[in-house]
């Protein structure tokens, strides 16, 4: 028999499973005692596993000292669930065990011996690095519709993890947004270079064309669309105008006016053309295009209606897409789900519908389902690797537990080699698939993995932050502490890393310095919490909006 306990985690005080010490006495409550067998001998290296009742957050787990001793602290007030665990011991739980502020809890254990087990003592190898492998601030699977109202900046702080996954995979949802066509990268059969080489030679025939009639129509606007197609929105626009100066009734030149205004942020010049242009041509992406003008500056109900207007018109993958993201960002997840699922019922093979509905899944709290979407839009295109974040983001919260996961997730690194976010999560999705399945975890290279994303991106702090927690659960401390200061370093607000730096401090005698880590981490913490009350989702949502390379974060 194994004690499972399906853990909710918290970002704002998610503590990885490293061994847990005692802390400072005046740092909220805590809980203690000592286990022992039937025979009143005490049992060391048991792990202790506490999972949040009703208290806010979810600690972790502790193992207890050569004398049966464990002290885990501090803790909010609340009720929790304790279980233990040894090697040749029946696992024992405790269901309800009150924390109150400024007091520690006992709570004392007698173990029973294992009725196929004649081992006395420690927990196996396999079971006591498990803890190495901590999501400690990834997602709670049980998910409400109404946490995403409490959503933030994914880079700064939110109301939960969940909250700021769900916010994560909203912005990488929203960078589709403009990619009207879904392909795979390895598809085309023409070299970056020839492009550049195509695209300068257009370029110059076009300027001869343009100095020998300045103010012409045709050269103009083709050396307009060369800029804009080539992501210069502002050289374009001196040209297109020139156009229409030369021409006002071409729609295709005056549109293409109209995004590069929107995308170079001249949203009064983006708007006036598109209601000029809808008096003579109201077509469905003119509305697309007014929608994400409109929610760019907060008018979030005639956005709504905008796309649903262009949805009316052209029910077609790219404003199905729009739509029911709109959907989700004004949390009407139902409406949302319903819409995805319509649409890879009559499209199975649009891999951005699948990209919806998983996370419509997602946010309604089916995680589960939300892995199975994800993983559907990878077969329908393996080699591009836009999905496989998608993917990596929701199967670290979820309760699915497939060797398939794992299997894309180096399937992302083979495809980007570079991308450190790839050899996160792969780490990520070994350390959980082989704990799912009781397969021994291989810490060695799961620790090159996390090296391997830090030297990929020297600002990517969560790498850091998993490399201390693999390295406090074997004991390397001292390396676990150079872990925790970088993670902290590259991300001051990142709560959980203050806290497991201060417990690493206290493991060394280090009072001062750990009691100090402590305290950063209770004013994160109670600072989290109430900027969590004032920030409301649709916040967030006006902030994704905007087109561009929104740097995708962990969540």
């Amino acid at each position: 028999m194994r004690c499972w306990i399906t853990v909710p985690l918290l970002l704002l005080a998610a503590l990885a499973c490293g061994r847990l010490v005692a802390g400072d006495p005046s740092q909220d409550g805590g809980i203690q005692g000592t286990v022992r067998d039937n025979a009143g001998v005490p049992v060391s290296n048991a792990k202790v596993t506490l999972n949040s009742g009703s208290a806010p957050i979810s600690p972790g787990h502790g193992m207890t000292s050569a004398n049966g001793r464990y002290e885990i602290r501090p803790l909010l007030p609340g009720a929790y669930v304790v279980c233990v665990e040894a090697g040749g011991y029946e696992p024992s739980q405790r269901n309800g065990v009150v924390v109150n502020a400024d007091a520690v809890t006992v709570a004392d254990f007698t173990l029973a011996p294992a009725a196929t087990s004649s081992t006395k003592g420690g927990s196996s190898s396999a079971e006591s690095v498990v803890s190495a492998c901590s999501e400690g601030f990834n997602d709670d699977s049980e998910m409400k519709a109404a946490e995403f109202t409490g959503s933030v900046d994914p880079g700064g702080y939110s109301a939960s993890a969940a909250t700021q996954t769900k916010s994560s995979l909203l912005e990488g949802a929203a960078n589709l947004r403009n990619q009207a066509t879904w392909t795979a990268h390895d598809e085309s059969s023409v070299a970056p270079s020839d492009l550049i080489v195509s695209s300068t030679l257009r370029e110059t025939q076009l300027k001869r064309l343009e100095e020998a009639d300045p103010k012409g129509f045709k050269a103009n606007h083709e050396l307009g669309g060369v800029y804009f197609d080539a992501g210069m929105s502002a050289s374009a626009i001196p040209f297109l105008e020139t156009a229409r100066r030369a021409n006002s009734a071409d729609y295709d030149n005056d549109y293409t006016l109209a995004r590069a205004y929107w995308e170079s942020q001249k949203l009064q010049d983006a708007r006036g053309l598109i209601v000029e242009m809808m008096a003579l041509h109201d077509t469905a992406e003119l509305h697309n295009l007014l929608a994400q003008i409109e929610g760019s500056q907060g008018n979030r109900s005639v956005a709504l209606k905008e796309y649903e207007r262009a949805f009316q018109m052209e029910p077609v993958e790219e404003n199905r897409y729009d739509l029911g993201l709109e959907l989700l960002l004004e949390g009407d997840i139902a409406s949302a789900a319903k819409l995805f699922k319509e649409g890879v019922t009559r499209n199975p093979q649009s891999a951005k519908s699948w990209i919806g509905l998983g996370i419509a899944l997602y946010s309604g709290g089916h995680s589960e389902d939300a892995v199975s979407a994800f993983l559907s839009a990878i077969d329908l295109h393996p080699g591009d690797p836009r999905p496989y974040l998608f993917l990596g983001k929701a199967y670290n919260i979820s309760n699915i537990a497939t060797a398939l996961v794992s299997t894309r997730m180096n399937q992302w690194i083979q495809l980007e080699p570079g991308n450190a976010q790839a050899y996160y999560y792969y780490a990520l999705s070994l350390c959980r698939g082989n704990r799912d399945a009781g397969l021994d975890q291989d810490m060695g290279r799961i620790e090159l993995l996390f090296k391997e994303s830090a030297r990929l991106d020297p600002s990517f702090p969560f790498a850091h932050l998993q490399l201390g927690n693999l390295y406090f659960g074997e004991d390397r401390i001292l390396e676990a502490i150079a872990e925790y200061q970088d993670a902290v370093r590259l991300k001051p607000e990142l709560a959980e890393a203050h806290y497991h730096l201060g417990q690493a401090f206290l493991r060394t005698d280090r009072k001062e310095l750990g009691q100090q880590q402590m305290a950063i981490f209770k004013q994160l913490r109670e600072k989290q919490s109430a900027l969590a009350q004032q920030v409301e989702g649709r916040q967030f949502a006006e902030s994704i909006r905007v087109r561009g390379h929104t740097k995708l974060v962990p969540p």
